[in-house]
């Protein structure tokens, strides 16, 4: 079940309620009719240009036309008036301040408002209002720890009138910092100064749920249940930790009792279905699901994409498809749905499919990561190393440090033919981690695969040197010592040493069977490749020498049918060049024996 993301208690609704509490102005049609005659009076009273209207008369004046203007909800003319009337007030002139601020807030200029605020704490530093609007601002702007000394010492006005929502707010704003020993001590507080509130106790609760106690936490939600037993919002919280604390049964129960009071409850029917899934209840889960789906009053979005998650991981993957589709039709932007998609579109084959969902998720996205690693290998198993490459690149920025992410990217670089990427991205995790052999093992192959044997050589002799058990280095420098007509002695030392980690294993016995072939011992080279093919019967090289060995002791004929086989296998080598030097030797070889007789097709046949 999807754990409680981090909760800032009340503070997307709550933060700017002293900023707008007052904004909802009571519109007495007699007390604007009586303002706009008086005004009116006024304004026929005044002559062009007289300046004999006192500072003070002419401020209340335009205050007076601002009021009328905020009634009728013309903010800017509003806006305007007070601005004007601000210009004959050279002191602190809160009530005004607060209209300011007021208008500022409802056109999101909050740093504007806060200035207005600030001027008017100064003629009245102990007004509730203002000091409300004022922390709800610094709280909004993120300048935490104003906003807490302002909430502080709204508290601290009415010390015998607790207000609770300062308390709350404030309670929130040192949880929304980590703070959850204050958060707790202010919301203690306020239960010591107003017994029995509910909202104290329930966000009590919530910040212990945030400090990580949840069996306290579910104890402070038992005890807001008793003082508000008919508030779903607390049942569904106390359900809720139940099913954190793997007392899946119990929460459920509260679930089913909201049920059986109204059947369209769909948080409470959303809710029961995590139970139940906690509780491995899939199929119970799952008709949770369809109904909150086919409720009108459900989320059906959140419902379908349960459903899809069910599909899922039952290996439906059809069915899973569909669900996501139609969430998507309703949220295009939901990137968690595609993710899963790709999933559902990866389980049928449909890599194509996969692939486009995956590349609409971006680096802020969740599973972003995941996503790339999918698509990678869904595209590598199609033999598409380019595209894979581009995904899997894509990472990079994220996963540079990552050793595991960067042997995946010089394996895919090396499949897309990148081979000097591939080398400078080992160079890269042979940094990260100097101590591992098996990075040397793999540059030494890279070199090897670019032609540059000396640098292969010289990684894998650092290589062994490192571990002197890597059987897969030990053979590879045996085998390319011989090759290249090097110390046969050192070449079979090592091959053998190779052997003695990894008994029986077709590579090593092949190079083995190569290095006696070298040193003119022949019988030993056909004993140990006649093992070589036992064990490994579809790899051309191998085929290759086994051949060469055989027209060695004069069986040409096997030679060539082995030669033949070798060809046909050659596309599937690694070795680029095995399939020139096979057509080599079969022009050599193939011409001193007669070829195979094939027998005539049957009548009514046709060839392919």
């Amino acid at each position: 079940m999807r754990n409680v993301a981090r909760i800032s208690i009340l503070s997307a609704s709550l933060l700017l309620t002293g900023c707008v509490r007052n904004s909802e102005r009571p519109q007495d049609p007699s007390v604007g009719q009586v303002e706009r005659s008086i005004l009116s009076e006024q304004e026929a009273r005044r002559a062009p240009g007289d300046n004999s209207v006192p500072r003070r008369s002419e401020a209340h004046y335009l205050f007076m036309r601002g009021e009328i203007a905020l009634n009728a909800e013309k903010y800017d003319e509003a806006l305007d008036y007070f601005r004007q009337a601000s210009t004959y007030e050279t002191g602190a002139a809160p009530s005004l301040r607060k209209r300011l601020a007021q208008i500022y807030v409802k056109k999101g200029e909050l740093a504007d408002a806060l200035k207005e605020l600030e001027r008017a704490s100064k003629g009245e530093p102990k007004d509730a209002e203002v000091l409300e609007q004022r922390a709800g601002i610094l709280a909004t702007l993120k300048q935490t720890d104003a906003a807490i000394e302002a909430y502080r010492q709204l508290i601290a006005l009415t010390p015998d009138a607790p207000n609770e929502e300062a308390y709350i707010l404030l309670a929130s704003l040192l949880a929304d910092s980590g703070d959850y020993a204050q958060a707790k001590t202010v919301l203690n507080e306020l239960l010591t100064r107003s017994k029995g509130s509910i909202f104290g106790t329930y966000y009590l609760a919530r910040v212990i749920e945030l400090s990580g106690d949840l069996k306290q936490a579910e104890e402070y939600y038992r005890k807001a249940m008793a003082l508000s037993p008919e508030s779903d919002s607390i049942k569904l919280d106390l359900a809720r930790i139940l099913g954190l604390q793997r007392k899946f049964k119990e929460g459920a129960l509260i679930c089913e009792e909201m049920l059986k009071e109204n059947d369209q409850n769909a948080p409470a029917r959303q809710l029961l279905g995590q139970l139940l899934l906690g509780d491995n209840r899939v199929n119970d889960a799952l008709k949770q699901f369809e109904a909150l789906r086919d409720s009108e009053s459900g989320d059906s979005i959140d419902a379908r994409f349960r459903i899809a998650l069910i599909k899922l991981e039952r290996r439906e993957f059809p069915a899973a498809e569909q669900e996501l589709n139609l969430v998507l039709a309703k949220s295009p932007e939901n990137k968690l749905a595609r993710y899963y998609l790709a999933l559902a579109y990866a389980g049928q084959g449909k890599t194509d499919d996969a692939v486009v969902q995956i590349r609409e998720l971006s680096e802020k996205d969740r599973f972003f990561k995941e996503s790339r690693m999918l698509g990678a290998f869904l595209l590598r198993q199609e033999r598409k190393p380019a595209e894979a490459l581009d995904l899997v690149r894509q990472l990079r920025s994220v996963e540079e440090t990552n050793p595991k992410y960067l042997t995946l990217l010089a394996a895919v670089e090396r499949e897309a033919g990148k081979i000097q990427d591939a080398i400078a991205t080992v160079l890269s995790l042979i940094a990260l981690e100097p101590t591992q052999d098996e990075h040397l093992f793999l540059l030494g192959v890279l070199h090897d695969e670019a032609g540059e044997s000396d640098k292969a050589v010289a990684a894998m002799e650092k290589c062994v040197t490192m571990n002197p058990k890597n059987a897969q280095a030990l053979n590879y420098l045996g085998y390319t010592i011989a090759d290249r007509g090097g110390d046969l002695a050192r070449a079979e030392s090592l091959v053998k040493q190779a052997l003695q980690i990894e008994a029986g294993n077709g590579y090593y016995l092949d190079s083995l069977a190569w290095i006696y072939y070298k040193m003119g011992k022949f019988t030993d080279a056909r004993r140990e490749i006649e093992k070589a093919v036992a064990v490994v019967s579809s790899d051309a090289v191998i085929l290759e020498h086994m051949a060469i060995i055989l027209a060695r002791a004069g069986e040409t004929a096997k030679a060539v049918d082995t030669a033949r086989k070798a060809l046909g296998l050659a596309p599937m080598s690694d070795d680029k060049e095995v399939g020139s030097r096979l057509e080599q030797f079969l022009t050599t070889h193939a011409g001193t024996i007669p070829p195979p007789v094939s027998s005539p097709p049957a009548p009514g046949a046709t060839s392919k």
